[in-house]
């Protein structure tokens, strides 16, 4: 019985490391190829940078109602959030 249960832990031990080296494996490779996109050097006819257009303003407009947000909470919303709160509290 020792045996077979020493055996279940390190089964599940070596699991959860094959898990881990695959995770720390793919979120290096990830890592890499996006360094190589935002630090690298450009391809041949890209420009650097963006012009202005009306697309900014969403971005902009979302933007300040998060920061307004982060200040100060409508009353409604403020409720939502605080019965969420209690009932996953409770449960």
């Amino acid at each position: 019985m020792v045996t077979f249960a020493l055996s279940d832990q390190f089964s599940s031990l070596s699991l959860t490391g094959l898990f881990l080296l695959c995770s720390v494996l793919a979120f290096s490779g990830m890592l890499y190829r996006i360094t190589g996109m935002v630090w690298g050097t450009p391809p041949d006819g890209i420009v650097q940078g963006e012009a202005w257009s009306l697309g900014h303003l969403p971005i902009i407009a979302l933007a300040a109602a998060l920061v307004g947000f982060g200040f100060f909470l409508p009353q409604p919303i403020r409720q939502l959030l605080e019965e969420a709160t209690r009932i996953i509290l409770i449960h």
